[in-house]
């Protein structure tokens, strides 16, 4: 299927292999998401909704990542802009 861009929007194993060699995705595991919107998709909110490369890409990118100290990077990011604006004080 090709959109109106002329891309197609069909999910092929090649995607995903690019997927998962991409740093912007490090760390998190592709195939479990996978596994995730496989599962959504048999829930009526996801009643007429197709696995597109779009939708893959917008479940990943949703994703908030557990750094190892147990917190999500936004939430590191805004506690160290807090110690700064306290220092700043």
């Amino acid at each position: 299927r090709r959109s109106s861009s002329g891309e197609s929007s069909e999910v092929s194993e090649g995607f995903f292999e690019q997927l998962k060699n991409n740093p912007a995705y490090k760390g998190i595991d592709i195939d479990r998401e996978l596994q995730k919107m496989d599962a959504w998709f048999l829930t009526p909110a996801a009643k007429g909704r197709k696995k597109t490369r779009r939708f893959v890409v917008n479940w990943l990118n949703r994703i908030d990542t557990e750094l190892p100290q147990g917190k999500s990077l936004a939430r590191r990011l805004w506690e160290e802009g807090s110690r700064e604006q306290a220092d700043q004080s």
